[in-house]
């Protein structure tokens, strides 16, 4: 699918950033996530938004405490085995300080069974901004059981009452059974996606 104009894939973050934030020890990086904390109250965030359903689902903006389960998603659902779990923190809280970026987690019984990273950007060819899904996953002994399409039903009721109309996302070739689940909801499969590592 087509990776549109502005949007910024969660892997990917300032060079600069990265170089210097990689040589700082453990103590150090925990300066930085104090320092995003700082700067995220004195700009205007995302909302929390929370809702509980009657499957006992509580679904929510995600907070320091849900990153070691996000970590665990990402890399045995989507399969980003090489991720490390710190850089990991350092790109959450970046995205986290910018309102354009929003990462949510679902959870049952006080564990986390799903998440999904968003972002709102403006296209060249639609009117107003559209909302990207950067990443959806669920735990695999949790799936096919309607949480990933209660997620999406979130998502898109977020998407309603921020006045976003397009939603889109891209999806790895060989995940057939996620395309067959977004073409489920009501998703198109409109184009290619391309990468160049530089």
């Amino acid at each position: 699918m087509q990776l549109y104009p502005g949007a910024k894939p969660f892997s990917l973050f300032s060079r600069s950033f990265y170089s210097h934030a990689a040589r700082h020890s453990h103590e150090n990086q925990q300066g930085i996530l104090k320092f995003f904390r700082n700067a995220r109250q004195k700009k205007s965030s995302i909302k929390q938004r929370q809702t509980s359903t009657p499957d006992n689902i509580t679904i929510q903006e995600a907070e320091s405490k849900h990153y070691s389960s996000i970590h665990g998603l990402i890399i045995n659902e989507l399969g980003y085995d090489q991720l490390d779990f710190e850089e990991l923190i350092i790109r959450l809280e970046l995205m986290k300080a910018d309102d354009k970026y929003l990462t949510v987690v679902a959870e049952m019984e006080g564990r986390v069974v799903g998440f999904v990273g968003l972002y709102k950007g403006i296209a060249y060819n639609i009117d107003g901004e559209y909302l990207q899904i950067s990443a959806l996953a669920v735990l695999k002994d949790r799936q096919n059981k309607g949480i990933g399409k209660r997620i999406l039903k979130w998502v898109e009721e977020y998407a309603a009452n921020n006045d976003i109309q397009n939603i889109v996302l891209t999806s790895r070739l060989h995940r057939t059974d996620a395309h067959a689940f977004y073409e489920k909801n009501g998703y198109e499969k409109k184009s290619y996606g391309f990468k160049k590592y530089l």
